[in-house]
Protein backbone atom coordinates (compact mmCIF):
# COMPACT_ATOMS: atom_id res chain seq x y z
CA UNK A 1 0.00 0.00 0.00
CA UNK A 2 1.26 3.50 -0.94
CA UNK A 3 1.46 5.76 1.67
CA UNK A 4 -0.20 9.12 2.06
CA UNK A 5 1.95 11.91 0.18
CA UNK A 6 2.77 15.23 2.50
CA UNK A 7 1.10 17.82 -0.22
CA UNK A 8 3.30 20.46 0.19
CA UNK A 9 6.74 18.74 0.21
CA UNK A 10 5.13 18.07 -3.40
CA UNK A 11 4.65 21.95 -3.80
CA UNK A 12 8.17 23.23 -2.38
CA UNK A 13 9.95 20.31 -4.61
CA UNK A 14 7.62 21.93 -7.93
CA UNK A 15 8.75 25.31 -6.65
CA UNK A 16 12.17 24.52 -6.80
CA UNK A 17 12.62 22.39 -9.97
CA UNK A 18 10.85 25.36 -11.45
CA UNK A 19 13.10 27.90 -10.51
CA UNK A 20 15.73 25.20 -11.73
CA UNK A 21 13.56 25.16 -14.92
CA UNK A 22 13.78 29.06 -15.36
CA UNK A 23 17.48 29.60 -14.66
CA UNK A 24 18.58 27.41 -17.49
CA UNK A 25 15.48 29.12 -19.77
CA UNK A 26 17.59 32.22 -18.74
CA UNK A 27 21.12 30.65 -19.38
CA UNK A 28 20.41 29.29 -22.87
CA UNK A 29 19.39 32.40 -23.91
CA UNK A 30 23.30 33.78 -23.91
CA UNK A 31 23.21 31.40 -26.88
CA UNK A 32 21.73 33.77 -28.87
CA UNK A 33 22.69 37.06 -27.93
CA UNK A 34 26.10 36.69 -26.03
CA UNK A 35 24.76 38.25 -23.32
CA UNK A 36 22.73 36.61 -20.30
CA UNK A 37 20.42 39.07 -17.83
CA UNK A 38 19.31 37.07 -14.49
CA UNK A 39 16.48 38.59 -13.50
CA UNK A 40 15.35 39.65 -9.84
CA UNK A 41 13.53 36.41 -8.97
CA UNK A 42 16.74 34.11 -10.62
CA UNK A 43 19.18 36.81 -8.19
CA UNK A 44 17.36 36.60 -4.88
CA UNK A 45 16.75 32.44 -4.97
CA UNK A 46 20.46 31.18 -6.13
CA UNK A 47 20.96 31.59 -2.36
CA UNK A 48 18.61 28.32 -1.58
CA UNK A 49 17.38 26.76 -5.36
CA UNK A 50 19.81 23.63 -4.58
CA UNK A 51 20.16 24.20 -1.01
CA UNK A 52 16.30 23.28 -0.85
CA UNK A 53 17.04 20.16 -2.57
CA UNK A 54 19.48 19.46 -0.27
CA UNK A 55 17.33 19.97 2.47
CA UNK A 56 14.25 18.03 1.31
CA UNK A 57 16.29 15.13 0.33
CA UNK A 58 18.01 14.76 3.77
CA UNK A 59 14.61 15.30 5.33
CA UNK A 60 13.20 11.76 4.44
CA UNK A 61 16.82 10.14 5.35
CA UNK A 62 16.84 6.01 6.07
CA UNK A 63 19.65 3.88 6.47
CA UNK A 64 17.64 0.91 5.25
CA UNK A 65 18.68 -1.24 7.81
CA UNK A 66 22.60 -1.14 6.92
CA UNK A 67 25.41 0.34 4.35
CA UNK A 68 24.89 -2.08 1.44
CA UNK A 69 21.44 -1.97 1.43
CA UNK A 70 21.42 1.90 1.49
CA UNK A 71 24.58 1.57 -1.18
CA UNK A 72 21.97 -0.47 -3.53
CA UNK A 73 19.08 1.79 -2.61
CA UNK A 74 20.77 4.78 -3.67
CA UNK A 75 22.27 3.16 -6.76
CA UNK A 76 18.68 2.36 -7.67
CA UNK A 77 17.50 6.14 -7.06
CA UNK A 78 19.87 7.97 -8.38
CA UNK A 79 22.86 6.49 -9.80
CA UNK A 80 20.69 4.56 -12.67
CA UNK A 81 19.17 7.46 -13.93
CA UNK A 82 22.25 9.51 -13.57
CA UNK A 83 24.23 6.63 -15.44
CA UNK A 84 21.45 6.24 -18.38
CA UNK A 85 20.91 10.27 -18.99
CA UNK A 86 24.71 10.86 -19.32
CA UNK A 87 24.40 8.44 -22.36
CA UNK A 88 21.75 9.54 -23.43
CA UNK A 89 22.76 13.54 -23.35
CA UNK A 90 26.29 12.42 -24.90
CA UNK A 91 24.52 10.89 -28.28
CA UNK A 92 21.77 13.93 -28.22
CA UNK A 93 24.66 16.02 -28.01
CA UNK A 94 26.95 14.01 -30.94
CA UNK A 95 23.13 14.74 -32.96
CA UNK A 96 23.14 18.06 -32.66
CA UNK A 97 26.96 18.62 -33.78
CA UNK A 98 26.48 16.36 -36.88
CA UNK A 99 23.41 18.47 -37.73
CA UNK A 100 25.25 21.86 -37.20
CA UNK A 101 22.77 22.85 -34.30
CA UNK A 102 25.64 22.81 -31.90
CA UNK A 103 28.69 24.92 -31.50
CA UNK A 104 31.04 22.20 -29.82
CA UNK A 105 33.28 20.32 -32.01
CA UNK A 106 34.20 17.70 -29.85
CA UNK A 107 30.65 16.10 -29.12
CA UNK A 108 32.06 12.37 -31.07
CA UNK A 109 34.78 12.37 -28.50
CA UNK A 110 33.90 9.32 -26.55
CA UNK A 111 35.97 11.22 -23.11
CA UNK A 112 32.79 13.87 -23.09
CA UNK A 113 31.14 10.51 -21.34
CA UNK A 114 33.21 10.84 -18.14
CA UNK A 115 33.76 14.68 -18.36
CA UNK A 116 31.49 15.16 -15.29
CA UNK A 117 34.90 13.21 -13.86
CA UNK A 118 37.04 16.01 -14.40
CA UNK A 119 35.14 19.28 -15.21
CA UNK A 120 32.10 21.24 -14.78
CA UNK A 121 30.48 21.90 -17.79
CA UNK A 122 29.21 18.96 -19.64
CA UNK A 123 26.02 17.95 -21.75
CA UNK A 124 22.89 17.51 -19.35
CA UNK A 125 25.25 19.37 -17.20
CA UNK A 126 22.13 19.81 -14.46
CA UNK A 127 23.22 16.01 -14.12
CA UNK A 128 25.17 16.74 -11.65
CA UNK A 129 22.98 17.49 -9.09
CA UNK A 130 22.36 13.53 -9.44
CA UNK A 131 25.96 12.50 -8.74
CA UNK A 132 26.31 14.82 -6.11
CA UNK A 133 23.00 13.60 -4.33
CA UNK A 134 24.38 10.33 -4.49
CA UNK A 135 28.12 11.20 -3.24
CA UNK A 136 26.01 13.11 -0.34
CA UNK A 137 23.81 10.59 0.70
CA UNK A 138 26.57 8.04 0.65
CA UNK A 139 28.72 10.29 2.94
CA UNK A 140 26.12 11.34 5.16
CA UNK A 141 25.44 7.62 5.79
CA UNK A 142 28.74 6.09 6.68
CA UNK A 143 28.69 9.36 8.97
CA UNK A 144 25.60 8.34 10.83
CA UNK A 145 26.55 4.94 11.12
CA UNK A 146 31.05 5.45 12.18
CA UNK A 147 28.82 7.37 15.16
CA UNK A 148 26.59 5.29 15.53
CA UNK A 149 23.16 7.69 15.59
CA UNK A 150 25.01 10.39 17.71
CA UNK A 151 23.23 13.02 16.90
CA UNK A 152 25.73 15.57 17.98
CA UNK A 153 28.45 14.19 16.56
CA UNK A 154 26.65 13.87 13.06
CA UNK A 155 25.85 17.53 12.79
CA UNK A 156 29.09 18.57 13.97
CA UNK A 157 30.78 16.46 11.22
CA UNK A 158 28.91 17.65 8.41
CA UNK A 159 29.15 21.03 9.13
CA UNK A 160 32.70 20.89 9.63
CA UNK A 161 33.05 18.91 6.33
CA UNK A 162 30.97 21.42 4.84
CA UNK A 163 33.07 24.03 5.34
CA UNK A 164 35.94 22.30 3.90
CA UNK A 165 33.95 21.51 1.15
CA UNK A 166 32.98 25.59 1.23
CA UNK A 167 36.44 26.32 1.33
CA UNK A 168 37.61 23.68 -1.87
CA UNK A 169 35.00 24.45 -4.01
CA UNK A 170 34.58 28.68 -3.33
CA UNK A 171 38.29 29.49 -3.21
CA UNK A 172 39.76 27.13 -5.59
CA UNK A 173 42.23 25.35 -3.12
CA UNK A 174 41.88 22.07 -4.26
CA UNK A 175 39.52 20.50 -7.06
CA UNK A 176 37.77 17.10 -6.47
CA UNK A 177 36.68 15.01 -9.01
CA UNK A 178 33.20 14.18 -9.64
CA UNK A 179 32.27 16.73 -7.91
CA UNK A 180 33.16 15.94 -4.55
CA UNK A 181 34.16 18.92 -3.14
CA UNK A 182 30.49 20.40 -4.52
CA UNK A 183 28.69 17.33 -2.79
CA UNK A 184 30.72 18.34 0.30
CA UNK A 185 29.59 21.73 1.04
CA UNK A 186 25.86 20.58 0.16
CA UNK A 187 26.27 18.33 3.00
CA UNK A 188 25.05 20.61 5.78
CA UNK A 189 22.08 21.41 4.41
CA UNK A 190 21.12 17.49 4.07
CA UNK A 191 21.89 17.52 7.81
CA UNK A 192 20.10 20.32 8.08
CA UNK A 193 16.63 18.87 6.77
CA UNK A 194 17.19 15.22 8.58
CA UNK A 195 17.81 17.09 12.19
CA UNK A 196 14.68 19.65 11.58
CA UNK A 197 12.38 16.67 10.50
CA UNK A 198 13.65 14.24 13.91
CA UNK A 199 13.93 17.29 16.38
CA UNK A 200 11.55 20.14 15.51
CA UNK A 201 8.11 21.03 15.20
CA UNK A 202 8.77 23.54 12.53
CA UNK A 203 7.37 20.93 10.04
CA UNK A 204 4.09 20.33 12.12
CA UNK A 205 0.58 22.18 11.03
CA UNK A 206 0.43 25.39 13.52
CA UNK A 207 -2.53 28.19 13.49
CA UNK A 208 -2.78 30.14 10.78
CA UNK A 209 -1.77 33.24 12.15
CA UNK A 210 1.40 31.76 13.64
CA UNK A 211 2.33 30.81 10.45
CA UNK A 212 1.77 33.76 8.91
CA UNK A 213 3.88 35.33 11.34
CA UNK A 214 6.63 33.15 11.12
CA UNK A 215 6.93 33.52 7.69
CA UNK A 216 6.93 37.54 7.96
CA UNK A 217 9.92 37.12 10.35
CA UNK A 218 11.87 34.86 8.15
CA UNK A 219 11.16 37.14 4.66
CA UNK A 220 12.01 40.13 7.01
CA UNK A 221 15.41 39.09 7.96
CA UNK A 222 16.20 36.64 4.43
CA UNK A 223 15.21 40.68 3.05
CA UNK A 224 17.98 42.36 5.62
CA UNK A 225 20.56 39.97 4.72
CA UNK A 226 20.75 38.94 1.28
CA UNK A 227 23.16 40.82 -1.03
CA UNK A 228 20.07 41.71 -3.65
CA UNK A 229 18.95 44.37 -1.16
CA UNK A 230 22.13 45.89 -0.69
CA UNK A 231 22.76 45.43 2.96
CA UNK A 232 25.40 43.51 2.90
CA UNK A 233 27.84 43.08 -0.46
CA UNK A 234 29.50 39.73 -0.28
CA UNK A 235 28.06 37.15 -2.10
CA UNK A 236 30.83 34.61 -1.34
CA UNK A 237 30.44 35.02 2.33
CA UNK A 238 30.18 31.84 4.16
CA UNK A 239 28.08 32.22 6.52
CA UNK A 240 25.16 33.91 4.38
CA UNK A 241 25.56 30.91 2.24
CA UNK A 242 24.32 28.49 5.07
CA UNK A 243 22.04 30.62 6.38
CA UNK A 244 20.47 32.18 3.96
CA UNK A 245 20.15 28.60 2.38
CA UNK A 246 18.61 27.46 5.25
CA UNK A 247 16.55 30.55 5.59
CA UNK A 248 15.13 30.37 1.55
CA UNK A 249 14.46 26.78 2.25
CA UNK A 250 12.59 27.39 5.37
CA UNK A 251 10.86 30.21 3.24
CA UNK A 252 9.84 27.85 0.87
CA UNK A 253 8.60 25.34 3.17
CA UNK A 254 6.37 27.63 5.09
CA UNK A 255 4.64 29.27 2.22
CA UNK A 256 4.53 25.63 1.17
CA UNK A 257 2.33 24.67 4.21
CA UNK A 258 0.25 27.68 4.20
CA UNK A 259 -0.42 26.99 0.29
CA UNK A 260 -1.30 23.27 0.51
CA UNK A 261 -1.35 22.34 -3.25
CA UNK A 262 -1.12 24.13 -6.49
CA UNK A 263 -2.06 21.34 -9.18
CA UNK A 264 0.04 21.88 -11.75
CA UNK A 265 3.67 22.81 -9.38
CA UNK A 266 2.57 19.92 -7.02
CA UNK A 267 2.38 17.72 -9.67
CA UNK A 268 5.69 18.09 -11.13
CA UNK A 269 7.23 18.04 -7.89
CA UNK A 270 6.24 14.84 -7.01
CA UNK A 271 7.74 13.80 -10.31
CA UNK A 272 10.35 16.43 -10.16
CA UNK A 273 12.95 13.81 -11.17
CA UNK A 274 11.56 13.37 -14.74
CA UNK A 275 11.48 17.15 -15.48
CA UNK A 276 14.99 17.71 -14.10
CA UNK A 277 16.43 14.58 -16.21
CA UNK A 278 14.42 15.74 -19.58
CA UNK A 279 14.17 19.67 -19.50
CA UNK A 280 17.68 20.21 -20.93
CA UNK A 281 16.77 18.38 -24.17
CA UNK A 282 14.27 20.98 -25.19
CA UNK A 283 16.48 24.13 -24.37
CA UNK A 284 18.15 24.59 -27.15
CA UNK A 285 15.82 23.41 -30.01
CA UNK A 286 12.83 25.47 -28.56
CA UNK A 287 14.82 28.70 -28.22
CA UNK A 288 16.09 28.30 -31.72
CA UNK A 289 12.82 28.00 -32.92
CA UNK A 290 11.13 31.18 -30.84
CA UNK A 291 14.07 33.19 -32.11
CA UNK A 292 12.23 32.80 -35.32
CA UNK A 293 9.27 34.41 -34.81
CA UNK A 294 10.38 37.32 -31.74
CA UNK A 295 12.79 39.38 -30.89
CA UNK A 296 12.34 40.21 -27.09
CA UNK A 297 14.05 38.30 -24.55
CA UNK A 298 11.86 38.51 -21.80
CA UNK A 299 8.87 36.89 -24.35
CA UNK A 300 11.45 34.26 -25.38
CA UNK A 301 12.02 33.18 -21.71
CA UNK A 302 9.05 33.24 -20.34
CA UNK A 303 6.93 31.29 -23.36
CA UNK A 304 9.81 28.79 -23.84
CA UNK A 305 9.86 28.37 -20.22
CA UNK A 306 6.26 27.90 -20.49
CA UNK A 307 5.98 25.63 -22.97
CA UNK A 308 9.01 23.33 -21.57
CA UNK A 309 6.50 22.72 -18.40
CA UNK A 310 3.33 21.94 -20.50
CA UNK A 311 5.50 19.25 -22.49
CA UNK A 312 7.11 18.09 -19.55
CA UNK A 313 3.69 17.93 -17.53
CA UNK A 314 2.19 15.87 -20.42
CA UNK A 315 5.09 13.02 -21.16
CA UNK A 316 5.49 12.25 -17.03
CA UNK A 317 2.58 9.79 -17.01
CA UNK A 318 4.65 8.14 -20.05
CA UNK A 319 7.74 8.49 -18.15
CA UNK A 320 6.78 6.91 -14.80
CA UNK A 321 4.35 4.11 -16.57
CA UNK A 322 7.35 2.95 -19.10
CA UNK A 323 10.29 3.49 -17.52
CA UNK A 324 10.07 3.25 -13.91
CA UNK A 325 13.50 1.78 -13.32
CA UNK A 326 15.14 5.08 -15.16
CA UNK A 327 12.96 7.65 -13.32
CA UNK A 328 13.21 6.20 -10.12
CA UNK A 329 9.92 5.01 -9.42
CA UNK A 330 11.56 1.47 -9.46
CA UNK A 331 14.25 -0.37 -7.91
CA UNK A 332 15.98 -2.18 -10.73
CA UNK A 333 18.49 -3.81 -8.06
CA UNK A 334 16.57 -5.82 -5.45
CA UNK A 335 17.57 -5.68 -1.64
CA UNK A 336 15.79 -6.47 1.31
CA UNK A 337 16.34 -4.28 4.55
CA UNK A 338 14.57 -2.92 7.54
CA UNK A 339 11.76 -0.25 7.65
CA UNK A 340 12.53 2.17 10.13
Amino acid sequence: MEKKRIEYIDLAKGICILLVVHLHVVDVQEYFTNNVSYGFLDRICFSFRMPLYFFLSGMFFKTYGGGIAFFIKKVNRLLIPFVFFVLLYWFYGVCLGLLGLSREDNLVDFRRLIAFFYEEEYKGGVLWFLLCLFEVNIIYCFIYLVFKENVKCVAITALFLGLIGYWMYFEKYWDLPAYLDRAIYYLPFFSFGELIRRFSSFLEKRDVKVEVLLLFLMVGAYVLLHPEFNILSSKNNIFLFYFLGLLGTLITLQISKLVKYVPIVSYVGRYSIVVLCLHDLFLGPLARILWRFMTNVELVVFVEFLVIILILYFIIPLCVKYFPYIFAQKDLFKVSYYKE
